[in-house]
């Protein structure tokens, strides 16, 4: 991690900045969106909320700070609060999905992956981080949970808050999914092949989470969550590969139209 400084202004620094703000105007509940982070190298899989946290990078140490400002505001102002410890948000809903300009998240970079291979802007396959982890494939678990689920979890935890104004929760599906499979899942984009390289430094081979009552709550149990991830980042990610190809058309279009304007006017 090269800049540290900047989670630490993000999440203590602002995020302190915010509360002094709430508590002047009387505003005195908050949903904060932390991290399965905060618990570094897991001890024990599946991770449950009592699990020690010892984050080993300034992401995690510093949702963590913020969670323990949260306690201390609940304690001595009487905020009520409800962190939720996210494992993998990932999917999309109809027309929103993730696009980012460095990607590093495994579905994403796997639709990509397929798109170019597709669209022959590529041949390179999906790099695999190690396969000798002790795993059934010998590639990395992990769990995650659809954005849209986690969008209905805000809004139940404001109708939380009076029962338990102090809680934290651990937010994913309760079951982990390898990167393999997960490649496995996103074949409706098509065939994509891998290369492996070596794995990262700290990449843990499983972090999952264990069922609990609040996911339980919000996540469908009858489609797998993994599922449901991978087809509707499947569904937005064909969408938006057709909008871009479709704006890329019109741009050429209008340069077309606009040279010969030019032609014309001289």
């Amino acid at each position: 991690m090269s800049d540290p400084q900047l989670y630490f202004i993000n999440n203590v620094v602002n995020g302190v900045n915010l509360l002094e703000v709430m508590k002047d105007h009387g505003c005195g509940k908050f949903i904060f969106s932390s991290t399965a982070a905060t618990f570094g190298e897991p001890e024990y899989t599946p991770i449950d909320e009592q699990h020690d946290q010892n984050p080993i990078n300034a992401y995690g140490e510093s949702k963590l700070m913020f969670e323990k400002i949260l306690d201390w505001y609940h304690f001595a102002y009487g905020f009520k609060f409800n962190a939720f410890r996210y494992f993998n948000a990932a999917g999309a809903s109809e027309k929103l999905g993730e696009d980012h300009r460095n990607e590093s998240h495994l579905i994403p970079i796997v639709l990509k992956t397929a798109l170019n291979v597709q669209h022959g802007r590529s041949a390179e396959g999906l790099k695999v981080f190690g396969r000798n982890y002790p795993t059934e494939d010998g590639t990395c678990v992990r769990d995650y949970i659809h954005v849209v689920d986690l969008a209905k979890a805000h809004i139940l935890a404001l109708q939380n808050l009076d029962v338990h104004p102090n809680a934290k929760y651990n937010m994913g599906n309760g079951k982990g999914f390898s990167v393999l499979q997960v490649k496995t899942f996103l074949s409706c984009v098509g065939a994509v092949g891998e290369t492996t390289v070596h794995h990262r430094e700290k990449d843990f081979d499983i972090l999952d989470l264990t069922d609990v009552d609040f996911a339980q709550i919000i996540c469908q149990r009858h489609c797998a969550a993994h599922q449901r991830c991978c087809g509707d980042s499947c569904n937005c990610g064909q969408c938006n590969s057709r909008s871009r190809r479709q704006e890329a058309r019109l741009s050429d279009q209008d340069n077309l139209l606009s040279r010969q304007q030019i032609g014309d006017a001289s």
